[in-house]
């Protein structure tokens, strides 16, 4: 799995992931903290406990100054950044109540109250 700080993260055989989204022939996967994506003929069998909705990006917009962009959806997890209010950001996926969002390059989570979609 690669970050998007470009950071490698080798998952071990049979170690479970979330797939976040699917784009071309990449998958976006979370695995513990680290958020990334891999080609999708590294993963070999699929198990979801999560549905993850929107096939197609959207844009937001932060509501809050500042904003903590997360490794996973959790309000425990590792703050990866602070985005500033008004911010324009691509929303790739949402589950419960948390976007995965991609910032610049950075991706992420965000509290969805936290963001005003954009129509």
């Amino acid at each position: 799995m690669t970050r998007s700080d470009n950071k490698t993260i080798k998952i071990p055989k049979s170690e479970k992931v979330s797939i976040l989204n699917k784009k071309d022939n990449r998958l976006f996967v979370q695995y513990k903290d680290n958020v990334g994506y891999c080609e999708n003929n590294r993963i070999t069998s699929v198990y979801s406990e999560n549905q993850y909705s929107f096939s197609k990006s959207k844009l937001g917009m932060i509501l809050g100054n500042p904003t903590n962009l997360r490794s996973s959806a959790s309000t425990s997890s590792k703050i990866i950044a602070k985005l500033n209010k008004n911010e324009i950001i691509e929303i790739v996926s949402k589950s419960n109540n948390w976007y995965f969002i991609n910032f610049n390059g950075q991706m992420g989570f965000i509290y969805k109250n936290l963001i005003k979609i954009k129509e």
